[in-house]
């Protein structure tokens, strides 16, 4: 009996140990230079067409960058989109969203997103320190109004939000060929995102760099999963110190989806 749980002890500590060598595999290579030569971002507002297949109107989305007055480096961030037309009648979706960032290092500070679907309006609020995360998330279904509460904590020495994710990809020399791998906590879960630089080319008649994105979740003993909803993703960025997102397209569960810049404003 006590052979069979020592057998039984050391099965489940050579599980442990090979799920725990393969969270660190990944680990190995994640990016951890700093900020790159293109981190300074312009005040400036972003507006951008949201599509199926490029032909399907589904929607918009805008982004603006501001820097806090006085002396603070910290970078707010405001966001807001909506479905519209035939997409809005299947899926009506709102969303408002405010970040801030330090702008030397490009690391996240915090995030407010406030979304609202069909069926339920959420509110997630995230504030970082260090390499931890805490997140305040409440949750309204309509039809019961009875609000849920839920709080989590997720920590990493390289952990990024959405926004200062994409900030730290455009500030970099992304030289053809380069590499780039993340830790990004865009809402209520970590992914690990991986970058590589397809190329230049002239895109939307601007000049770009080519990216390739991929992304899988970690799970809570950091091992690693497919991300089925999104199958692949390509990201144009304008090829100039400004980095702007020239078009983002992504092949989900639902088709083709893409964000293409409309018009920008400095």
């Amino acid at each position: 009996m006590k052979m069979t749980n020592f057998k039984k002890s050391l099965l489940a500590l050579s599980c442990w140990a090979g799920l725990l060598s393969l969270a660190q595999a990944w680990e190995k290579d994640l990016t951890t230079a700093p900020a790159g030569p293109f981190k300074a971002k312009k005040q400036c507002k972003l507006n951008y067409d949201l599509s199926w297949n490029g032909k399907v109107k589904s929607g918009h989305y805008t982004i603006e960058f501001a820097r806090n007055s006085g002396s603070s480096k910290t970078v707010e961030v405001k966001s807001s989109g909506q479905s519209s037309g035939v997409i809005r009648r299947i899926f009506p979706y709102d969303f408002n969203a405010v970040a801030k960032y330090n702008g030397s290092t490009l690391k996240p500070v915090s995030y407010h997103i406030w979304e609202k679907t069909k069926k339920e309006t959420k509110n997630l609020d995230g504030h970082f320190r260090g390499s931890t995360v805490t997140l305040n998330e409440v949750e309204v279904p309509h039809d019961t109004k009875i609000t849920k509460k839920k709080s989590r904590t997720y920590s990493h020495p390289h952990l990024f939000d959405l926004f200062s994710s994409t900030l730290y990809i455009g500030s970099q020399p992304l030289r053809n060929g380069d590499k780039l791998s993340m830790v990004v906590y865009p809402f209520n879960k970590p992914y690990l995102i991986n970058v590589k630089v397809l190329g230049r080319e002239n895109h939307a008649g601007h000049p770009c760099i080519k990216l390739d994105l991929k992304m899988k979740k970690i799970n809570s003993d950091g091992t690693l999963k497919s991300y089925d909803k999104m199958k692949s993703t390509t990201m144009w960025i304008s090829d100039n110190s400004d980095r702007i997102m020239v078009e983002l397209r992504s092949k989900m569960f639902v088709g083709d989806v893409r964000a293409t810049l409309k018009s920008s404003e400095w």
